[in-house]
């Protein structure tokens, strides 16, 4: 079952238990779908090619950045001291979280941070862009980019 099939799934479920929140959540991922399905047809029949269906790699990739939108908007919101709008940011977040792959740790990014330094020969602030783009191919989706550049400054100019 691809994920487009099970938030559809999730949809059907959560409408029969009338969970009007949690169902606005889902509607949203799957609008967020279909607008990029929309793009990539077009972009496809542009260039003479059949459409082809999302993969699970790229509603992971709508799915991070649903995820990174809400958790900046809860940041925002308190700031400007409006804890009832975080919380209903932060409660989005942790629904569109269920549909993202199981996140890395911060002792297994540092870990594969290490070896990505070793195996390119990398040292000092030099060698950052290296070891970053070593990783992100790696941990694409699976750990937070920013938390991963923080690690390697710390490791490579420290």
């Amino acid at each position: 079952m691809t994920l487009q099939e099970k938030i559809q799934q999730d949809m059907r479920i959560t409408l029969k238990a009338r969970d009007e929140f949690r169902l606005g959540v889902l509607r949203m991922l799957n609008a967020a779908l279909g607008n990029k399905e929309i793009e990539k047809h077009a972009v496809c029949v542009h260039a003479g090619m059949s459409p082809e269906p999302l993969t699970n790699d790229e509603c992971c990739e709508i799915f991070q950045k649903e995820y990174k939108q809400r958790k900046e908007s809860a940041l925002a919101y308190e700031q400007g001291k409006r804890k009832d709008l975080q919380e209903i940011e932060l409660k989005e977040a942790e629904i569109v979280a269920e549909y993202l792959p199981q996140q890395f740790s911060e002792d297994e990014i540092k870990e594969r941070v290490r070896v990505a330094i070793s195996s390119s020969g990398a040292n000092g602030a030099a060698g950052v862009g290296t070891v970053m783009g070593i990783l992100s191919k790696e941990l694409k989706g699976r750990a937070d980019m920013g938390t991963v550049s923080r690690i390697v400054n710390q490791l490579l100019c420290s």
